[in-house]
């Protein structure tokens, strides 16, 4: 195994760190779930919206592990939103859990 090199995983990928006139966009990720709503207002930098976009969905597996309503159904969103506030990317998930009885599972 090579020995870690900055320089190397620097010019690797441009930025502000390398290069002071690349200016990562700044990226905010708000969530919702049903009628709970968390609004991001410190916003992530990140390379590019489809950097953004897999932080959110990566997210909403996480969201969606909290106790299910009654009814077993969940509907998730994510919104990814640039700095003007204007929505560039929606993520969703939606979730259903039915249960069958002891009865339909022998018929089947």
């Amino acid at each position: 195994m090579q020995p870690f090199a900055p320089e190397r995983f620097l010019s690797s990928y441009p930025s502000a760190f390398t290069n002071p006139r690349v200016v990562m966009p700044r990226y905010f990720i708000d969530y919702e779930d049903g009628s709970e709503s968390l609004r991001d207002e410190e916003g992530t930098y990140y390379p590019n919206l489809h950097d953004a976009r897999d932080a959110a969905i990566a997210a909403l597996p996480d969201i969606g592990r909290e106790p299910p309503p009654a009814d077993g159904r969940r509907a998730f969103a994510a919104y990814v939103r640039d700095e003007a506030g204007t929505v560039l990317c929606t993520v969703t998930l939606n979730m259903a859990a039915e249960c069958h009885s002891e009865r339909q599972r022998t018929s089947a």
